[in-house]
């Protein structure tokens, strides 16, 4: 996509890719701890009173309106909070610059010393880090 504003393609590559990204969350797979947030379970099943009472928003290097669309698919309106989802196209950078993590902590009325970001690749470890935001892997926390 970078190179993609270097050539003045920029929109029309981010609308061709957004579709895409539209397209899999209709057809994604909630993976198990999105069954768990769904739910509002802990990790041994049982009622999560502890687990709903925590605010969730979403941090995405797919576009927002993919994000949305997921959330929807999946059923986790009542789980996550809706001004909390940020998506590449929501600020002006990406991960794993900080500030689309920054943007989700704040709207979730949180500190980002008091937040923790769940996620699955290199670039949100990145992010996290730089946004000064504890980090947690997804498969480790499956495992819980």
């Amino acid at each position: 996509m970078e190179a993609a504003d270097q050539y003045g393609i920029g929109a029309p590559v981010e609308e061709a890719i957004a579709l895409h990204e539209r397209t899999g969350a209709r057809e994604s797979t909630l993976l198990p701890l999105g069954e768990r947030l769904r739910d509002g379970t802990d990790r041994d099943g049982t009622d999560g009173e502890r687990a709903k009472a925590v605010p969730v928003g979403i941090c995405s290097l797919n576009c927002e309106h993919a994000c949305r669309i997921a959330v929807e698919t999946h059923g986790l309106d009542a789980a996550v909070e809706a001004d909390a989802i940020v998506g590449r196209d929501t600020v002006g950078s990406h991960k794993p610059e900080p500030d689309s993590l920054l943007a989700a902590v704040e709207r979730l009325g949180a500190e980002p010393e008091h937040a923790l970001f769940v996620g699955d690749s290199r670039r949100d470890a990145v992010a996290a880090e730089r946004a000064g935001v504890a980090f947690a892997w997804a498969s480790e926390l499956i495992e819980r």
